[in-house]
């Protein structure tokens, strides 16, 4: 039988492995959007927050996202980096986060998952849940 502990060290080993894949993602934190690759070592940087968005182009919710997402980025440039994963391109990705609908938020420090949200947020709901892990 296994403790909580080797199971939460064996689903972080899965995470980091699954995320060291490469992902095709567009990050909004670059001039144009244009798609990058990112590998593991992006979600691990020290003290970085990173808001990864999975989305589908086919997803009215997930459109309905982009303005308050652009407004965040301009509202946390110094403390958030944000990525975008269209689940479409990424079915691995899917299945490592358990993504079952979208849009679905995931924010990372040094590559741990800080939390989870599925579904369209207020930008109010969105930017509480930010600055609440935004160290002083």
């Amino acid at each position: 039988m296994t403790t909580n502990k080797e199971q939460r060290s064996s689903f972080r080993a899965h995470i980091i492995n699954a995320v060291s894949n490469l992902l095709e993602t567009e990050d909004v934190n670059k001039q144009g959007g244009d798609p990058e690759f990112i590998g593991g070592g992006e979600l691990e940087e020290e003290d970085q927050l990173t808001l990864v968005d999975f989305f589908a182009h086919w997803c009215g919710p997930c459109m309905n996202m982009m303005p308050i997402i652009d407004e965040i980025k301009d509202q946390f440039s110094d403390h958030l980096r944000i990525l975008k994963v269209d689940v479409d391109k990424n079915a691995a990705a899917c299945k490592t986060y358990q993504i079952r609908g979208v849009p679905t938020f995931i924010l990372f420090r040094n590559g741990h998952i800080i939390w989870t949200k599925v579904g369209a947020l207020t930008k109010q709901d969105l930017v509480q849940s930010i600055a609440k892990e935004i160290k002083p």
